[in-house]
């Protein structure tokens, strides 16, 4: 069980625990021990900020798009076709 518990975060950091020490693996896990912080809202919560931030400024995403020209600039900004 203790082994068990101990090697639990080494998934975190990608490395299996028989590919690492133990002395190298308690480096890359102290800060987990000494206090675990998550983010409300996981990892999407970090897209949804770049998301709002850039929609502020005009941004817009588009995902499975392919940019085939970028034609002229104009007041500092490329036309763009898709």
């Amino acid at each position: 069980m203790l082994r068990g518990l101990l090697s639990g975060y080494a998934m975190c950091y990608g490395v299996r625990p028989d590919e690492m020490s133990f002395a190298n693996h308690s480096r890359m896990c102290l800060s987990f021990y000494e206090s675990i912080a998550c983010v409300k809202g996981g990892g999407d919560a970090f897209v949804r900020a770049f998301e709002r931030k850039l929609g502020e400024f005009g941004v817009e995403i588009r995902c499975n798009t392919t940019i085939t020209e970028l034609a002229d600039i104009e007041d500092g900004k490329v036309a763009v076709s898709f």
